[in-house]
């Protein structure tokens, strides 16, 4: 069993324990912040807390760190990290910029390093119900809603999650993630788009994509405006329409909702992907995703 630490103990960060506490792979020895009042500090009490991850990595002899701050962090603690010889897991998205996005590939490579993106929304209960039931052949059109209560006045990104980029950059990605598992991206077209963005930040709030990937029309539309919290991804498939709820973590088809729920979404994210966990990732398909993602947020 291998021995990792977390760097960054922001909000989402509390889905990893109990999904590394069950992980036959990983064992959790440290965690880190700059902040000594980190959200989710209180939550792993019972762990050595480090405000230096360099310290924690030689102190701690880790063979992984999850690096889970914002995103226009992780390229630098990624390499400061590589160059400590500790292997990477990362929060999506992994870096803004493809070029730098290549660095820590090359990095990892010549170091003999795992460089690994976690993308939860891969991980889903639902979606993995579906790839083990269903055939993704069947698939000719596709479209995912996400919707996240991160604006009070339904014009403006709250304070604290203007560090995410905006909609595109912290969503689309988690989108993108999941219609990889279904398509092989081996051809994407940009079509149109629509954004609203936030007036004080210049970020998109609201943001719809239409993009032809490999022959079959995709339609992403991310909204943080609304007070709502819902992930759904609509399918024609096989002529027929289905919905993957992501949320509710169902399968709806031809008149049956099938449900996949044996705990909370997030944390089900989580554990889904630490059980499988083998320090291996695809590292061209993740990249790839990437390649789309930073180039859609060109044109939009």
């Amino acid at each position: 069993m291998k021995k990792i630490g977390i760097i960054g103990l922001g909000v989402i960060s509390k889905n990893y324990l109990p999904a590394l506490q069950a992980s036959p792979h990983l064992q959790l020895g440290a965690v880190s912040d700059v902040n000594e009042q980190a959200k989710c500090r209180q939550v792993y009490k019972d762990y050595p807390f480090y405000t230096d991850y360099l310290q924690m990595i030689e102190r701690e002899r880790l063979d992984f760190v999850l690096i889970a701050t914002p995103p226009a962090t992780h390229y630098e603690i990624a390499k400061a990290c590589m160059q400590a010889n500790v292997n990477i897991v990362m929060e999506k998205p992994a870096v803004l910029n493809l070029v730098r996005y290549d660095e820590l590939l090359e990095i990892a490579k010549n170091r003999n390093l795992e460089f690994e993106v976690m993308y939860h929304f891969q991980n889903g209960s639902e979606t993995l119900a579906f790839l083990q039931s269903y055939d993704a052949c069947k698939i000719s059109a596709v479209r995912v809603h996400i919707q996240d209560h991160y604006s009070l006045d339904g014009k403006t990104i709250v304070e604290d999650r203007r560090i995410l980029q905006g909609v595109w950059l912290d969503s689309g990605v988690n989108a993108l993630s999941q219609i990889k598992l279904f398509l092989p991206f081996e051809s994407v077209s940009f079509v149109d788009s629509e954004k609203v963005l936030c007036p004080e930040t210049n970020l998109p709030i609201y943001v719809c994509v239409k993009l032809i990937i490999d022959g079959v029309p995709v339609e992403i539309c991310i909204d943080w405006r609304k007070d709502m919290n819902s992930k759904i991804t609509y399918l024609t498939y096989d002529g027929k329409p289905m919905v993957l709820h992501n949320s509710n973590q169902s399968i709806i088809y031809q008149g049956k909702e099938t449900s996949y729920a044996t705990m909370p979404r997030l944390e089900a994210h989580y554990y889904n992907y630490f059980q499988k966990f083998q320090g291996v990732s695809d590292e061209q398909s993740s990249r790839r995703i990437h390649e789309i993602l930073l180039d859609v947020n060109t044109r939009i």
